[in-house]
């Protein structure tokens, strides 16, 4: 089996090139893979006798190579999956869909480059007169582009030979767009093998003192992250739980500004944001954390890549109750509903997780346990690989065995 592979890599500051970089050496263990990568990037991903890099604009099409399939990893992040959209669109493959809400891709692939006819025909491909409609009067001023409603998400999923996704709750979404589309949920990948420091050791590290209480939050800073509400709760919870101490382990947006909010809490001396992290310090930030905070809301249907990150880490996490987050055990992760209540909802789980040691490592525990059996490399590589040979054998049932007989 020969599989032509395109997504970022890193240094990439992007998830989707983590999670590549963690699935591919158990991919090529029961493939040969071609990866394309942007021109110019020197990917920092190990050696191995079964994967070989290309630049993205070598590719001539699978049959050049011959490729069995080819298989595109995309995300909403113009600046990293443009190309790889536009390979998609000529050679039909299997598509990992990361989010299932595209229209910000597409806003930014068209409506910002000025493109507007195309953005329109899209939305009149997608959902006929009522999108046509919709994207006009937008355009006009006369109302909001809707992206929540309007998901466009029809453009990639009919030029796929197959669809894998993270949640059952995306595979939904994509069923009632599409029913006849070959879709496949697969749980992300994470590297089960973190940081062997100790807690204590880890704080030290960081400069923290071994009896602070560290809750944490990774990725990307957005309002969607719900962090003032954790600010909010931790400046009502600080003189109670003294060592408190708040960790935000990444980049803001741009023109997103958490340090005002920081600022008016009175929360800078209790408070670090690090901005991006290289992966060493990533898993010692991790290493070092009492308890995740994950929260997401609104989402566009996504997984989240430092939840699973968290759980591997045996860290006691909290989450939003809603969409895909809501499928992972209740034993697992501590779910926060949205609504009125959700202040509380915190407060009162970060001050019985602070308060209680052995909680927070039944819970890392049974987190720890969920992601070993579920997210570890190898076995999403056999899923990857158990999809790719029923989507071949849809397309090309007569030629299955001589496919897989190159390697397995």
């Amino acid at each position: 089996m020969r599989i032509a592979y395109f997504s970022p890599l890193p240094p990439q500051k992007s998830g989707i090139a983590d999670y590549s970089a963690t699935l591919l050496p158990s991919l090529a263990e029961m493939a040969e893979i071609d990866v394309f990568v942007d021109d110019n990037l020197l990917p920092q991903l190990p050696p191995h006798p079964s994967i070989s890099i290309h630049s993205i604009s070598s590719f001539r099409g699978p049959l050049d190579k011959k490729q069995h399939i080819c298989i595109y990893q995309m995300g909403a992040n113009v600046h990293y999956h443009d190309k790889i959209f536009q390979l998609l669109r000529r050679y039909p493959g299997i598509t990992v869909l990361h989010d299932v809400n595209m229209n910000s891709f597409f806003g930014e692939l068209y409506l910002m480059r000025g493109q507007i006819t195309e953005y329109t025909r899209l939305m009149a491909y997608a959902y006929s007169e009522e999108g046509l409609s919709h994207a006009r009067s937008a355009h006009r001023g006369e109302t909001p582009y809707d992206t929540a409603k309007y998901l466009l998400i029809e453009p990639l999923i009919e030029r796929s030979l197959g669809v894998i996704v993270h949640s059952h709750y995306a595979e939904s979404l994509i069923r009632a767009r599409r029913p006849g589309v070959s879709v496949k949920r697969i749980p992300l990948v994470t590297d089960i093998a973190f940081s062997s420091a100790s807690a204590e050791e880890a704080k030290l590290q960081l400069g923290f003192e071994q009896s602070d209480l560290i809750i944490a939050a990774f990725g990307y800073i957005s309002p969607t992250k719900r962090l003032e509400k954790l600010l909010s709760v931790s400046s009502m919870l600080r003189n109670k739980i003294p060592h408190i101490k708040l960790a935000i382990v990444g980049e803001a947006i741009d023109g997103y500004d958490l340090y005002t909010e920081i600022a008016a809490l009175g929360l800078a001396d209790i408070t670090r944001v690090t901005g991006y992290v290289k992966e060493s310090e990533l898993r010692t930030y991790l290493a070092a954390t009492d308890v995740g905070f994950n929260l997401r809301y609104p989402t566009i249907g996504e997984s989240s890549a430092t939840l699973v990150a968290l759980m591997a880490s045996a860290k006691p996490t909290l989450v939003s109750n809603v969409d895909a987050f809501v499928e992972y055990p209740d034993d697992a992760c501590i779910k926060i509903d949205i609504g009125e209540h959700e202040e509380f909802q915190i407060a009162s789980a970060l001050n019985k997780l602070l308060s209680d040691a052995e909680l927070r490592r039944q819970i890392g525990h049974n987190a720890r346990r969920y992601v070993e059996f579920t997210c570890a490399p190898a076995l999403v590589a056999q899923q990857y690989m158990e999809f790719v040979e029923t989507v071949l054998n849809e397309i090309a049932p007569s030629k299955m065995k001589a496919s897989l007989s190159s390697k397995r």
